[in-house]
């Protein structure tokens, strides 16, 4: 009779870890943004570029949906035989850096639906404090960053139009976490453009760090 291991990876040796990490990376579904200026937040396809790959941050966060609710199943071996192991992921830390255009759009898309706001969003995290101002040049066109941007293009988009949008660390002790897709959904009634923003409007810098 097959093992767990065999059945999930046939004819590959792989440690516990590549076992693990195999599992609990994320396969989200790649789209491409074609023409210039074509897309509602006025992003340009880069010259030289007939098309831009890119995912939705929503899919991203639909890939941990059932992982948060049931787990992770990694088949693991060990020397007394093999097992399936349950992993749920909790949300660390995450910092979302956009342009301000990008963020200007996604804010008057939550004032048309909820009413006007104050010029500028707070955030008050105990003793940290972020503030940000939107810009009047909200307009303002802005070239997107591909997935294998190097390191010039990186500081390029930084340097010319960076946005922090959204900080979050995770400063609760592990037993009392929710787990990832629901702080993800509780994030996402004061930052609503998490779901919405696609992986080309957001900076290469961002990141985010998922405990299991």
């Amino acid at each position: 009779m097959s093992s767990a291991s065999s059945l999930a990876f046939p004819g590959k040796a792989l440690t516990n870890l590549e076992r693990f990490l195999i599992c609990v990376t994320p396969d989200v579904p790649s789209l491409s943004l074609q023409g210039c200026c074509s897309d509602p937040n006025g992003q340009c396809v880069p010259p030289g570029k007939d098309t831009v790959e890119y995912f939705n941050l929503k899919d991203l966060w639909d890939c941990y949906y059932d992982w948060s609710a049931y787990g992770v199943g990694t088949p693991m071996m060990f020397e007394n035989g093999d097992t399936m192991q349950y992993h749920v992921p909790y949300l660390s830390a995450i910092q979302i850096y956009s342009s301000k255009a990008v963020a200007a759009a996604s804010r008057l898309g939550r004032e048309d639906s909820e009413g006007a706001e104050s010029d500028s969003w707070s955030e008050d995290s105990g003793s940290d404090k972020l503030s940000r101002t939107l810009s009047n040049n909200s307009s303002k066109a802005w070239d997107v960053a591909s997935l294998d941007s190097n390191s010039d293009q990186v500081g390029s988009w930084t340097a010319r139009d960076n946005e922090l949008y959204l900080q979050y660390n995770e400063t609760s002790p592990y037993w009392q976490r929710v787990p990832f897709s629901e702080k993800i959904a509780e994030l996402a009634r004061s930052h609503p453009a998490l779901m919405t923003l696609k992986s080309a409007d957001i900076s290469p810098t961002s990141w985010m760090a998922v405990a299991w």
